[in-house]
């Protein structure tokens, strides 16, 4: 349902329309041209996931008699969680302003109301597993899962992002396993291969241990096309369904055992890495580099955390 950008969205003269007055109908028009105006700039996962996500709402649930943005933003507000609450507001305005910069639309109708929604980010976004931890859950899954063991060694020793791994062919891995290249992802919900989250590639140097644990994947002759990781019955990794059906239950009962403080997801073995770097006396500027971040990204929610274990009697 796309729509000609020469088509213009204007319904009525601006003398006649309320700088907030926006139906659902409207809004769907303008989402649906901004959708063709973004595509060739936005990865293929985020067309057909998140801005088809926001296309049903407008198309199937947001009620047709509201006639303004407050309404709009009331029922959204009514309905959703906060945090997706303030995401979706966030794109109705990327998306009207947009039209109103390109002449498209009278006005921009949710401009400004970003400061009514606080983004949320719990305590435990960044949180990391201690080293001891960390290694409490490789021993577990070693005993327990030992097919997911390679899986869980790599993603803590790396810091990749777990659609990183997911994607990984012998051809990103240096013949002397001397050097992991991250240049592809494979989101969940998606399965075409697309660049990484901040699309730049990166080469990631190995260790012993990561050479060890290399050396015992690689396949014999070796074989380029090969995924590094795959499912119990062959093709790609399900890191989703890993998650549910192997790593919560896991790290559930660990916590039970009190073994391991609190329950964090697997995309947390990335945070524990980029932790540990940091407290292993990494520069900021080679964890940023290495884990596929930016400096101001490593300081702002890493670095900036205290690194003291124990506090002394003062």
């Amino acid at each position: 349902m796309a729509i000609d950008l020469c088509d213009r969205l204007f319904l009525a003269p601006m003398s006649r329309r309320r700088p907030r007055q926006i139906t659902p109908k409207e809004l769907l028009r303008i989402w649906l041209a901004y959708t063709e105006f973004r595509k060739p700039s936005i990865a293929y996962s985020t067309l057909h996931l998140d801005y088809h996500k926001v296309e049903r709402i407008i198309s199937t649930k947001l009620p047709t008699h509201l006639t303004t943005s407050p309404e709009i933003r009331d029922w959204i507000s009514s309905t959703y969680s906060p945090e997706s609450a303030r995401r979706i507001i966030q794109q109705f305005n990327a998306a009207c302003s947009w039209a109103f910069d390109s002449d498209l639309y009278p006005s921009s109708p949710f401009s400004g109301m970003g400061r009514h929604f606080r983004k949320t980010t719990t305590d435990d976004s960044y949180r990391a597993f201690t080293a001891t931890e960390r290694d409490i859950i490789i021993a577990t899954f070693q005993q327990l899962h030992p097919f997911y063991l390679s899986w869980v060694q790599f993603c803590f020793w790396t810091g990749c992002r777990p659609e990183e791994a997911a994607a990984l062919r012998w051809e990103h891995i240096h013949p002397g396993l001397t050097t992991i290249t991250f240049k592809i992802a494979t989101p969940v919900g998606s399965k075409r291969e697309q660049p990484t989250k901040n699309r730049k590639v990166r080469d990631f140097p190995t260790n012993d241990r990561l050479k060890f644990l290399l050396k015992g994947l690689e396949p014999y002759p070796r074989d380029i096309t090969a995924q590094v990781f795959s499912g119990k019955s062959g093709g790609k990794f399900e890191y989703h369904n890993f998650q549910t059906r192997y790593w919560k239950p896991l790290i559930e009962e660990l916590v039970g055992d009190r073994l391991v403080f609190t329950y964090l997801s697997q995309y947390h073995m990335r945070h524990t890495w980029i932790t540990l770097a940091l407290e292993a006396g990494i520069q900021v500027p080679d964890v940023a580099y290495l884990s596929g971040n930016t400096p101001q990204i490593i300081y702002k929610y890493y670095a900036s955390r205290t690194q003291i274990k124990s506090l002394p009697d003062f």
